[in-house]
């Protein structure tokens, strides 16, 4: 075996420092003393030993121990969204259609403003009350001459909601398919329309449960050109906390 220590093979990962250096160090001299036998390999030389003066350090620096620093994971709060509880929208239910000439049916368009009428006064007069504190301006003009006074009057308590204050959250509200009931003129228009619906409402309050169940029957006739309620029938029965159940009636027309 050749003495030479360029032949000589040192690991350098278990090589310590101070071993690595004499390695290093014989290497150089028998570089120094070759290139001094062939001067023309001085520049290829140079750029051997640049070379591997860099591998050594990054093998030096390869096995040295590292600290390997972990990140604990944060743990991140999601706030839980409170339920949203959807508005009440009324929809057609059965259509019966009663007429003394030929055969005939609610248009899609008087089905379309009769049941916005009857929505805006669910909106109006029995949710905007509980929600709101008040009846919503113009809530009257949905009844003709001839009922209008009792609806803002004497009945106003029932028909609407005006009177069980203000519940300042918004209220949980179903109501049942709407039911119409025409009566067709010779001419085949609807003479008399009647739209009838339950409707249920519910709330936490801070006296106890609110719940509401009513029964509604409101006829419409063309006066005007426009759609007006010429008769109601209306019950209502009302329950808050263990205060028990309190039931009013109101007609007109």
């Amino acid at each position: 075996m050749s003495d030479d220590p360029v032949g000589q093979h040192v690991s350098p990962g278990n090589a310590c420092p101070a071993e690595t250096d004499r390695v290093l160090s014989q290497f150089f001299a028998s570089l120094r003393a070759r290139l001094q036998q062939h001067p023309r390999w001085t520049r290829v030389a140079g750029v051997f030993v640049l070379v591997a003066v860099v591998v050594a350090v990054i093998v030096i620096l390869s096995d040295s121990p590292k600290t390997k620093h972990t990140t604990a994971p944060t743990a991140t709060t999601v706030p839980r969204r409170a339920p949203v509880i959807p508005r009440v929208k009324l929809r057609i239910g059965r259509v019966f259609v009663q007429n003394v000439g030929p055969r005939a049916h609610v248009r899609r368009p008087v089905r379309h403003d009769l049941l916005a009428a009857a929505q805006r006064y669910v909106d109006d007069a029995i949710i905007a009350p509980l929600e709101k504190g008040h009846l919503i301006a113009g809530y009257g003009k949905m009844y003709d001459p001839g009922v209008r006074g009792g609806a803002l009057g004497r009945n106003l308590a029932v028909l609407t909601e005006v009177k069980m204050g203000f519940r300042r959250d918004r209220v949980s509200a179903t109501a049942s398919p709407v039911r119409v009931y025409a009566i067709v003129g010779p001419d085949g228009r609807p003479a008399l329309v009647a739209l009838t619906f339950a409707l249920n409402i519910d709330a936490q309050t801070s006296k106890g449960h609110l719940a509401i169940r009513r029964r509604t029957e409101l006829t419409f006739a063309p006066e005007f050109g426009r759609w007006l309620v010429t008769s109601y029938r209306v019950s209502v029965q009302r329950s808050l906390g263990r205060g028990g159940k309190k039931k009013a009636h109101a007609r007109a027309g």
